[in-house]
């Protein structure tokens, strides 16, 4: 898998884009064919979510959304924000729910239907959408555009790599009752000179050694537990990694503000469900279907990226413990509950 190519979920704080692109004519051939491509690819990437929101984490309900996608020549849309002079086309059902799309030209800039204005060019993310019926949209280009811009992955392959980007980010479609909420309040209530992003504890950090082989210790810890086959072992194992989080936060995070554990455990739980998503069609038969070794080498992409790499483990271990149905509405309902309370909870409950 490429680099943190896609921009991760930020609800209210500036995008980050990468790869702009040109506008190019297209003929009526090429347009059919686009308008085929933009069904195939996003029906797909509707069936893997229903997959996982259904058989997976067996959600009772979901939250209606306002879609943007886009190729090199077309958006393709649900918002009259986005394209108020589009051109009605037939287009996927999502869950059930019968959606109106539009097709419009794509310049090298697009319309968000916040009525931001944005360059286009290679990005996932999700957002809030206050006063309207969808309180979230979700903004994402089709296969053909990460296929243009050179993006793969040794381990999923593009298909796949993409299917599990939609999925990552459009689980934080589904959290903006509670996580987009805090998200924008963390933001709004603290400071520290950098964007505030999933990635800041890694961006704060990342350049003292000390701190970086403390956090290695701790995530091999875990990451050992998950594979130990011995459930004792694999307890104590856990045991030992969620002390060393204890001993990083009071040591490092603490002494440079008090809000820092919470924001990172904040960030842990919100990348680590977006990351088993992608784990749960990635190794579900009727999904991709991959081996667990393989799609967990595919998604840490070589441990680059510290929220999403210790957020999946994390998961990983809850999913071990308890079944991903028992706990997967807290993620999604409308309050925050972080990942080490969910650990900890089940192993008070399996404690002789």
């Amino acid at each position: 898998m490429t680099d943190k190519q896609y921009l991760p979920a930020r609800w209210s704080l500036s995008l980050f884009l990468v790869f702009f692109l040109c506008c190019i004519a297209a003929t009526s051939r090429g347009a059919s064919k686009g308008d085929s491509l933009f069904r195939r690819d996003v029906q797909h990437w509707f069936d893997a979510w229903s997959l996982v929101s259904r058989q997976v984490y067996r959600l009772p309900q979901q939250q209606p959304v306002t879609f943007v996608f886009f190729d090199e020549q077309y958006i393709y849309t649900t918002s009259s924000v986005t394209a108020p002079k589009g051109e009605a086309i037939a287009g996927p059902d999502f869950l059930g729910q019968r959606l109106n799309w539009k097709k419009a030209r794509l310049t090298d800039s697009i319309t968000l239907p916040d009525k931001r204005r944005v360059p286009a060019g290679l990005m996932s993310f999700a957002s809030p959408l206050e006063g309207e019926a969808c309180p979230s949209f979700f903004v994402m280009p089709l296969v053909s555009f990460w296929q243009k811009a050179d993006v793969t992955s040794k381990e999923l392959g593009l298909d796949h790599l993409v299917t599990v980007v939609f999925l990552h980010e459009f689980s934080h479609c589904q959290q903006m009752q509670n996580f987009g909420k805090k998200i924008t309040a963390l933001d709004q209530a603290h400071h520290f000179g950098i964007p505030f992003s999933d990635d800041i504890i890694q961006y704060l950090y990342e350049h003292d050694s000390v701190y970086v082989a403390a956090y290695r210790k701790e995530l091999q810890r875990f990451y050992s537990a998950l594979g130990e086959p011995d459930a004792a072992k694999r307890k104590a194992q856990l045991q030992e990694g969620l002390e060393a989080v204890q001993e990083r936060h009071q040591r490092f995070l603490q002494p440079k503000d008090k809000a820092l554990p919470e924001i990172d455990a904040f960030f842990l739980t919100m990348e680590g469900i977006g990351q088993y998503s992608q784990y749960a069609w990635l190794v579900h038969p009727e999904g991709a279907g991959l081996p667990a070794a393989q799609a967990i080498e595919g998604m840490r992409r070589g441990g680059r990226w510290w929220s999403q790499d210790e957020g999946m483990v994390l998961f990983l271990l809850l999913a071990q413990l308890s079944p991903p149905e028992q706990w997967a509405g807290k993620m999604f309902g409308d309050k925050t509950e972080s990942i080490f309370q969910l650990i900890q909870e089940q192993l008070k409950e399996k404690r002789p």
